[in-house]
């Protein structure tokens, strides 16, 4: 445990070396899931099986109707972290934020624009 009291990784942990990639604004190829009427799960290549969730707001640069319209569950995306919650154990993603094609970051990409709003605590 950390100072704090709470529980963190051994750094013996193969695990731990996927946590430090987990930071806001960085970019991850990953496979959609699940998907639900509010957006789409994405289990992160590179993070040990870390998945995060991509509301629907934040799918495209478009406003979407349907999740299925944008993706299919074994889809491949690109995604931003937008916000790392409870330690890294909620991923907050953003598809729209990042060019699918390049895995840049779009540049009209605002970061407040994918946070107003969208709020996964209840």
């Amino acid at each position: 445990s950390d100072e704090f009291g709470r529980v963190v990784p051994s750094t013996n942990s193969s695990r731990w070396r996927y946590y430090d990639k987990l930071t806001e604004g960085s970019v991850h190829t990953g496979t959609v899931t699940r998907i639900e009427s509010y957006g789409c799960f994405v289990e992160l290549r590179d993070a040990d099986g870390k998945r995060g969730l991509c509301h629907i707001s934040q799918m495209a640069p478009w406003r979407v109707e349907k999740v299925e319209d944008v993706v299919d569950i074994g889809k491949e995306v690109k995604v931003l972290i937008v916000e790392v919650e409870n330690g890294g154990s909620r991923l907050r993603l953003s598809m729209k934020a990042v060019d699918q094609d390049t895995g840049e970051i779009r540049k009209d990409f605002r970061r407040e624009d994918a946070t107003r709003g969208v709020s996964g605590r209840g």
